[in-house]
């Protein structure tokens, strides 16, 4: 994706709102499955939960994608 680029003058959260802007041109279904979930993404606790919310994630993304 050469179209986009973070900036180190901005926010993570900043970043990740133009990243998601971009995408949507780019990609749409896969940019509303990441805007569904980044919050997730984002406030992962450590250890074994995290394990289970990444591994409940990806399940949904290839649920969405096998029904694509």
């Amino acid at each position: 994706m050469s179209g986009f680029a973070f900036d180190e003058n901005r926010t993570p959260d900043e970043n990740i709102t133009l990243f998601i802007d971009y995408l949507k041109t780019v990609d749409a279904s896969l940019a509303t499955m990441l805007e569904a979930n980044i919050n997730r993404l984002a406030s992962l606790p450590e250890g074994q939960a995290r394990n289970s919310i990444r591994t409940e994630i990806n399940r949904q993304i290839k649920s969405v994608l096998d029904s694509l």
